[in-house]
């Protein structure tokens, strides 16, 4: 490997590169292509998680992922809070050794924290018109005279979209609630018929209610979407991050390919 990375650092990502190959080959995706993608909470609670070293080991132990998935072997980062942002250096072998201190530290300002912006400028990214986004649409049913009626979504054949050759896998990582919950259930509808799959990771012993909502979110097109917490991600060893990270995956890529998302 051996790509201006120290010697120690050179070692631990060929062992979790190992170790999430081997939980891809155990869950009949060692075939599957897919571009990594990590959103990455910079609000200001995350000060001390990026301070002390624990989103660099994160990241160091996410790269393995793209690099059985991606060709390219990259995982690009959209950094988001209040705001979102795409960065403009993916996360590579070249560059990963000291990411935190040289990429996000000095070039971020820290916030609130919204999850609809960066769910949004991701859609974008990978093609998507958020303006003309119609995905779903509204009916009401049942009630007397409109009361107590609900409301249905439902995905419309002339919004279905074309066959992606590749899909997307987004790890999105958050140490706490947001502030934005309708926007952001909205923005996980309207991309639910999309080949975005949506892995949520709380880390820390916040409650995390709201991702668990997410997690079965209701008025999707297919479900994209799945959550866990973990207190601290230096206590789990690869093989049960990577088991987590991909639990629901395989489900998605197979509902997915019938739904004619992907191909």
């Amino acid at each position: 490997m051996s790509i201006n990375l120290s010697k120690d650092l050179e070692n631990r990502i060929n062992l979790s590169k190992k170790e999430a190959s081997i939980v891809i080959d155990k869950i009949g995706l060692n075939n599957q292509k897919a571009q990594v993608i990590l959103a990455l909470d910079i609000s200001g609670s995350m000060s001390g998680l990026l301070q002390n070293g624990k989103v660099q080991r994160a990241i160091e132990r996410i790269l393995p992922l793209a690099l059985n998935f991606d060709d390219d072997g990259s995982v690009e980062l959209f950094p988001y809070h209040h705001g979102a942002f795409e960065h403009s250096n993916p996360i590579t072998l070249n560059n990963i050794e000291d990411f935190v201190k040289n990429e996000i530290l000095p070039k971020y300002q820290l916030g609130a924290t919204s999850y609809e912006p960066v769910i949004n400028l991701i859609r974008k990214k990978i093609g998507k018109d958020i303006q003309k986004s119609h995905s779903i649409s509204s009916k009401s049913s049942g009630g007397f005279l409109g009361f107590g009626k609900k409301i249905e979504k439902e995905f419309g054949s002339e919004n279905k979209t074309t066959s992606a050759n590749q899909p997307t896998y987004v790890l999105f990582l958050t140490d706490g609630d947001n502030g934005d919950h309708a926007k952001t259930e909205d923005a996980l509808r309207e991309a639910s018929n999309e080949e975005i799959f949506w892995q949520f990771v709380g880390i820390g012993n916040a409650g995390f209610g709201f991702l668990e909502k997410l997690d079965n979110l209701s008025g999707r097109y297919i479900d994209n979407a799945s959550f866990f917490q973990v207190n601290d991600l230096d206590s789990i060893s690869d093989n049960d991050l990577y088991s987590r990270l991909l639990n629901e995956f395989p489900q998605w890529i197979k509902l997915a390919k019938n739904k004619n998302i992907i191909k």
